[in-house]
């Protein structure tokens, strides 16, 4: 998977929200541009991550 997934899940996990395998790559997004999405239906929060959330560099 991503390298920086790892990351972005701890981050998250600080605000104890069970995120396990709900960020996942947006359609048609890659590259520089990546975006990541995560969701919960139950606590109804939403949050969106670029490369520059996860500290990717660029190559």
């Amino acid at each position: 998977m991503f390298p920086s997934q790892k990351a972005a899940t701890t981050f998250l996990q600080d605000y104890n929200y069970d995120i396990d395998k709900r960020i996942k790559l947006a359609k048609n997004s890659g590259g520089k541009k990546a975006v990541y999405k995560s969701y919960d239906d139950i606590c109804g929060w939403r949050v969106e991550l670029n490369r520059r959330s996860f500290g990717e560099k660029k190559v």
